[in-house]
């Protein structure tokens, strides 16, 4: 038995096929209502409405898409979509101040070349060499284990 969820999703790529991104849209954001919180169908809408060009509510659903990555720790990839936020509206600043609290907020090793736990054993400032990217990791591991 099709849920209400299936029929929308078949219905909606039925449109995609035939070219009537608008009435797939529609379609997606009622899946986007039934399940709120189904990220892939969300970020589906979103390309959705990049390719008719409606881009602030294409914004907006990445902005949503972004927290849910933050909040569950996926950083990396709240990095990309904020990324693809910035190439939507390059004149939005929030984007890119979202990424730099994320690459602040964790000291990651790859993310910065200063301080011990971001690479640099000896605290000289170097940081990691571009010839060997994962010394900062192994670094960081072994500075946390004494």
């Amino acid at each position: 038995m099709s849920t209400k969820k299936d029929k929308f999703l078949e219905s909606a790529q039925k449109f995609i096929a035939k070219g009537q991104l608008d009435r797939a849209i529609k379609e997606y954001a009622q899946i986007v209502a039934l399940e709120p919180g189904d990220i892939r169908l969300r970020q589906k809408l979103a390309e959705l409405l990049v390719r008719v060009n409606r881009k602030e509510e294409a914004i907006a659903e990445y902005e949503v898409i972004a927290k849910h990555f933050s909040r569950d720790l996926f950083y990396l990839k709240a990095i990309a979509v904020y990324k693809q936020v910035q190439k939507l509206d390059p004149a939005n600043i929030k984007p890119g101040k979202r990424t730099r609290h994320i690459r602040n907020s964790f000291a990651w090793p790859f993310f910065s070349g200063k301080g011990v736990m971001k690479g640099d054993p000896q605290g000289s400032g170097k940081g990691c060499t571009p010839s060997s990217p994962t010394t900062g990791i192994l670094t960081m591991q072994y500075s946390l284990r004494r």
